[in-house]
């Protein structure tokens, strides 16, 4: 049975904000790795949902789209510098959704690296609150950095560890207090340990066993 696990962050981030771009090439060092994914999004129109721009993903898809409850929320050509730019206003949200490794075994987990630039005129505030889906346990949330971009854009990158490993997240990225204007999504993800070194280890007590009986 597949299981969903729901990354909310939650944006209510209070910085002078507007716009630069993310670097696709740069994340995590595992990035490639067996039981990897890597999925990432500039919003050159305003498809939604829509397909991400770089996919690197053996286990499916992923998908990102906007739920506009006030009606208000919009995709703009462009905004302080930066184009392509989606405006998500107070108690809206972005989703992502990303299929993933199957292998949701007790004994593995999964780590996941999210890169934002947004611009957020309100002034950059506090590290981002993190809720999951009931049913998994969340056990490490990180802001790994926080990096100023040309016209007030800046780059966020968190570092999220969920237990159990989930075969699928979403990912869901929300406006509270302020208006923001996302202009780039990066999404890693990484089942750990990964499966060939699962089917390394089973082998390995395999063979023991073997040897035992012999």
């Amino acid at each position: 049975m597949k299981r969903l696990t729901a990354v909310i962050v939650i944006l209510a981030l209070c910085s002078n904000g507007y716009g630069t771009l993310i670097d696709l090439g740069s994340g995590p060092t595992w990035r490639g790795d067996i039981g990897s994914t890597y999925q990432a999004w500039e919003f050159s129109n305003g498809a939604d949902p829509t397909a991400p721009d770089v996919l690197e993903n053996d286990f499916g898809g992923a998908t990102l789209g906007v739920t506009d409850v006030a009606l208000t929320t919009m995709h703009m050509p462009g905004y302080n510098g930066r184009s392509g730019v989606w405006k998500i206003m107070s108690n809206d949200m972005m989703y992502i959704d990303i299929q993933n490794t199957e292998n949701n075994e007790p004994d593995t987990w999964k780590e996941i690296w999210l890169q934002i630039i947004y611009a957020d005129p309100g002034g950059p505030g506090f590290d981002v609150p993190i809720v999951t889906q009931p049913g998994y346990e969340f056990d490490s949330f990180e802001r790994e950095s926080r990096q100023g971009l040309e016209n007030g854009y800046l780059l966020d990158t968190y570092r999220i560890i969920l237990d159990p490993n989930p075969s699928e997240e979403r990912i869901i990225l929300m406006a509270v207090q302020e208006n923001i204007y996302i202009s780039a999504v990066a999404v890693d993800t990484k089942c750990i340990p990964e499966p060939a070194s699962i089917c390394l280890l089973g082998l390995g007590v395999l063979g023991l066993l073997r040897k035992r009986r012999a």
